[in-house]
């Protein structure tokens, strides 16, 4: 019972192939966008304020490549109270 393996399929930077989500913080947002309530680790993408557009956002970037892959909002699920709320052609989903 201890020995199984956790499958996830993880989503890369279309960029640069790094790292950034897995399926197990995907979750259904409504809003039409692959969303998310936490990066796959700490460091795997960067934040950094957005005033484009007459809005006040806060942009997420690969922390590798400095790509824009989209915005993050304080109003997703537990545990992080977060929905990454990403741009589907920033990424490349890698089946497990």
């Amino acid at each position: 019972m201890g020995s199984e393996m956790c499958i996830r399929d993880r989503y890369m930077c279309k960029c640069c192939d790094s790292e950034l989500f897995d399926s197990d913080t995907k979750f259904d947002a409504g809003c039409g966008w692959p969303s998310f309530y936490a990066p796959l680790e700490n460091g795997a993408v960067i934040n950094r304020e957005d005033n484009t557009l007459g809005m006040r956002r806060i942009e997420v970037l690969c922390a590798k490549c400095d790509a824009h892959l989209g915005h993050v909002f304080p109003d997703g699920p537990e545990p992080t109270g977060l929905r990454y709320c990403m741009n589907s052609a920033s990424l490349n989903l890698e089946l497990s």
